[in-house]
Protein backbone atom coordinates (compact mmCIF):
# COMPACT_ATOMS: atom_id res chain seq x y z
CA UNK A 1 0.00 0.00 0.00
CA UNK A 2 1.48 3.37 -0.94
CA UNK A 3 2.51 5.39 2.10
CA UNK A 4 1.26 8.46 0.25
CA UNK A 5 -2.28 7.43 1.23
CA UNK A 6 -1.48 9.26 4.45
CA UNK A 7 -2.29 12.43 2.52
CA UNK A 8 -5.84 11.24 2.12
CA UNK A 9 -6.27 11.80 5.87
CA UNK A 10 -4.71 15.24 5.56
CA UNK A 11 -7.22 16.16 2.86
CA UNK A 12 -10.14 14.65 4.75
CA UNK A 13 -9.51 16.19 8.16
CA UNK A 14 -6.25 18.11 8.37
CA UNK A 15 -5.22 15.28 10.74
CA UNK A 16 -7.74 16.54 13.31
CA UNK A 17 -9.07 13.51 15.27
CA UNK A 18 -12.13 15.51 16.32
CA UNK A 19 -13.06 16.58 12.78
CA UNK A 20 -16.64 15.82 11.81
CA UNK A 21 -18.86 16.38 8.81
CA UNK A 22 -22.53 16.93 8.06
CA UNK A 23 -22.61 13.33 6.78
CA UNK A 24 -21.67 12.13 10.30
CA UNK A 25 -18.11 11.28 9.26
CA UNK A 26 -15.61 11.70 12.06
CA UNK A 27 -11.92 11.49 12.89
CA UNK A 28 -8.77 11.92 10.84
CA UNK A 29 -10.03 9.49 8.19
CA UNK A 30 -13.59 10.89 8.18
CA UNK A 31 -15.26 7.50 8.40
CA UNK A 32 -19.06 7.42 8.46
CA UNK A 33 -20.56 5.21 11.17
CA UNK A 34 -21.55 2.28 8.93
CA UNK A 35 -18.13 2.09 7.28
CA UNK A 36 -16.35 2.42 10.63
CA UNK A 37 -18.36 -0.42 12.13
CA UNK A 38 -17.91 -2.53 9.00
CA UNK A 39 -14.13 -2.26 9.46
CA UNK A 40 -14.17 -3.09 13.16
CA UNK A 41 -14.49 0.20 15.00
CA UNK A 42 -16.77 0.59 18.01
CA UNK A 43 -19.22 3.47 18.02
CA UNK A 44 -21.72 3.75 20.85
CA UNK A 45 -22.91 6.18 23.52
CA UNK A 46 -19.56 6.12 25.35
CA UNK A 47 -16.95 5.26 22.71
CA UNK A 48 -16.23 6.44 19.19
CA UNK A 49 -13.10 4.75 17.94
CA UNK A 50 -13.07 6.91 14.82
CA UNK A 51 -11.29 9.49 16.99
CA UNK A 52 -8.59 6.97 17.99
CA UNK A 53 -5.90 7.68 15.41
CA UNK A 54 -4.31 4.20 15.53
CA UNK A 55 -7.55 2.22 15.38
CA UNK A 56 -9.10 4.50 12.78
CA UNK A 57 -5.95 4.29 10.64
CA UNK A 58 -6.04 0.50 10.75
CA UNK A 59 -9.70 0.52 9.73
CA UNK A 60 -9.19 3.10 6.97
CA UNK A 61 -6.19 1.28 5.51
CA UNK A 62 -8.08 -2.02 5.54
CA UNK A 63 -10.95 -0.32 3.76
CA UNK A 64 -8.65 1.32 1.22
CA UNK A 65 -6.93 -2.01 0.58
CA UNK A 66 -10.32 -3.60 -0.02
CA UNK A 67 -11.28 -0.76 -2.39
CA UNK A 68 -8.01 -1.11 -4.29
CA UNK A 69 -8.58 -4.85 -4.68
CA UNK A 70 -12.14 -4.22 -5.87
CA UNK A 71 -11.35 -1.41 -8.31
CA UNK A 72 -7.75 -2.17 -9.31
CA UNK A 73 -6.56 1.43 -8.95
CA UNK A 74 -5.59 3.73 -6.10
CA UNK A 75 -7.31 6.67 -7.83
CA UNK A 76 -10.55 4.70 -8.13
CA UNK A 77 -10.13 3.48 -4.54
CA UNK A 78 -9.74 7.08 -3.33
CA UNK A 79 -12.79 8.17 -5.33
CA UNK A 80 -14.81 5.30 -3.84
CA UNK A 81 -13.56 6.20 -0.36
CA UNK A 82 -14.85 9.72 -0.90
CA UNK A 83 -18.18 9.16 -2.63
CA UNK A 84 -19.04 5.53 -1.90
CA UNK A 85 -17.97 2.28 -3.44
CA UNK A 86 -21.37 1.44 -4.93
CA UNK A 87 -21.51 4.75 -6.79
CA UNK A 88 -18.05 4.23 -8.28
CA UNK A 89 -18.92 0.62 -9.17
CA UNK A 90 -22.10 1.76 -10.95
CA UNK A 91 -20.33 4.54 -12.85
CA UNK A 92 -17.41 2.31 -13.80
CA UNK A 93 -19.80 -0.34 -15.10
CA UNK A 94 -21.78 2.22 -17.09
CA UNK A 95 -18.70 3.86 -18.61
CA UNK A 96 -16.21 1.00 -18.97
CA UNK A 97 -18.35 -2.12 -18.77
CA UNK A 98 -16.63 -3.38 -15.59
CA UNK A 99 -15.94 -2.32 -12.02
CA UNK A 100 -12.19 -2.81 -12.02
CA UNK A 101 -9.90 -0.51 -13.95
CA UNK A 102 -6.79 1.63 -13.93
CA UNK A 103 -5.83 5.10 -12.74
CA UNK A 104 -6.63 6.30 -16.27
CA UNK A 105 -10.20 5.06 -15.82
CA UNK A 106 -10.64 7.54 -13.00
CA UNK A 107 -10.30 10.28 -15.61
CA UNK A 108 -12.69 8.43 -17.92
CA UNK A 109 -15.42 8.54 -15.24
CA UNK A 110 -14.42 11.92 -13.82
CA UNK A 111 -17.33 13.86 -15.29
CA UNK A 112 -19.84 11.37 -13.85
CA UNK A 113 -18.61 11.85 -10.28
CA UNK A 114 -19.94 14.43 -7.79
CA UNK A 115 -17.96 17.68 -7.79
CA UNK A 116 -16.34 17.03 -4.40
CA UNK A 117 -15.02 13.69 -5.63
CA UNK A 118 -13.83 15.17 -8.93
CA UNK A 119 -11.63 17.49 -6.87
CA UNK A 120 -10.64 14.89 -4.27
CA UNK A 121 -8.22 12.78 -6.32
CA UNK A 122 -6.43 15.74 -7.97
CA UNK A 123 -6.03 17.38 -4.54
CA UNK A 124 -4.58 14.11 -3.22
CA UNK A 125 -2.18 13.94 -6.18
CA UNK A 126 -1.14 17.55 -5.59
CA UNK A 127 -0.55 16.95 -1.86
CA UNK A 128 1.63 13.94 -2.67
CA UNK A 129 3.68 15.86 -5.25
CA UNK A 130 4.18 18.81 -2.92
CA UNK A 131 5.21 16.52 -0.06
CA UNK A 132 7.75 14.72 -2.25
CA UNK A 133 9.41 17.95 -3.43
CA UNK A 134 8.17 20.97 -1.46
CA UNK A 135 10.84 23.38 -2.68
CA UNK A 136 9.79 22.81 -6.29
CA UNK A 137 6.40 24.27 -5.35
CA UNK A 138 7.79 27.06 -3.13
CA UNK A 139 6.85 25.36 0.13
Amino acid sequence: MPEELLYLAMIESGFNPEAHSAAEARGIWQLVPDTARRWGLTIDETVDERTDAAKATDAALSYLSYLHNRFGSWYLAAAAYNTGENRVARIMTEVTGKESGTDEDYFRIWDQLPGETRDFVPVMIAAIRIARDPSRYDF
